[in-house]
Formats: C-alpha cells, sequence, structure tokens
C-alpha cells in the first residue's frame, strides 16, 4: 500500500475517514427517519411492500452494511487492502439504494429528510468511488518494477 508519507499512514485516509462520516451520518438520519415513519414511504416491490418490510429491512441491513464499511475503514487505517474495496462497496450499497424509493411513488416526507435521500445516494456513489480508485491504484502499484 502506497503511505502518505507521514508514519505508516495509507494516502487518502482523511478521505476515506470524512466520506465514512458523512455515509454513517447520512444514512443513519435517513433509515432512523424511514424505521419511525415507513408508513410515510411508498412501497417497492418487491423487496419492501410495506411498512413492516422497511423496518425489518433496516433492521438487519443497515448495521450489517456499517460494520462491514466500518471494518473495511479499520483495515484501510491499519495499511491493509484486502477486502476493503468490497467492504466499501458493501457499505456504499446502504446509500445507494435510496432514491428507489422513488420507484414506488414521492415519499410523503419532510424537506430535509428527502434531502437525506439524495445525500445518501451521493455518499455510496462516493465510497464505490473510493473503493474504484483503491482497486485501481493496488493494481497498478503491484505492476510497477521495484526500485533496484
Amino acid at each position: 500500500m502506497t503511505t502518505s508519507g507521514v508514519g505508516s499512514e495509507p494516502r487518502h485516509l482523511n478521505a476515506l475517514g470524512a466520506i465514512m462520516v458523512f455515509s454513517v451520518v447520512s444514512t443513519g438520519v435517513h433509515f432512523a427517519h424511514n424505521f419511525v415513519m415507513a408508513e410515510d414511504y411508498p412501497p417497492v416491490w418487491p423487496f419492501f411492500p410495506n411498512a413492516l418490510a422497511y423496518r425489518v429491512g433496516i433492521v438487519v441491513f443497515w448495521p450489517l452494511l456499517t460494520y462491514l464499511g466500518i471494518r473495511a475503514f479499520r483495515r484501510y487505517r491499519a495499511g491493509k487492502t484486502r477486502g476493503v474495496p468490497s467492504g466499501l462497496i458493501a457499505f456504499g450499497l446502504a446509500g445507494a439504494v435510496s432514491p428507489l424509493h422513488f420507484t414506488g411513488g414521492v415519499p410523503q416526507i419532510p424537506p430535509f429528510f428527502m434531502a437525506t435521500i439524495f445525500t445518501d445516494a451521493l455518499s455510496g456513489l462516493l465510497l464505490f468511488g473510493f473503493a474504484g480508485w483503491l482497486v485501481y491504484s493496488t493494481r497498478s502499484a503491484a505492476r510497477r518494477p521495484a526500485a533496484a
């Protein structure tokens, strides 16, 4: 892994840290509201046909995907890259799928919580982008000839 030159800290650790905080806060706020006010979100067939399905999905998937993202961040911070992209992509799914609410109609929610649907999508895209960059940079570094 390429380091920033300061100790053994991986390159772009601060950027990933900021993306992770943004993602946890955005998805946390959105999914908490989605859980409490599930009746205000349109059904998304076949996955979330009713409010109970939303609640079960949130209780199962948000903690799991968030755990995978935090675990990936901690591995990256420790200088390990194996499994990091897949963990970031898994957590990115928590945000990236939020706009699917609109496939069932427009949620009848306050503007602040409507905005979290879009911040979730942005956080997911940022995580996907970081994971892609990490895969590309790791493979590029592996192909470079060793210094003599």
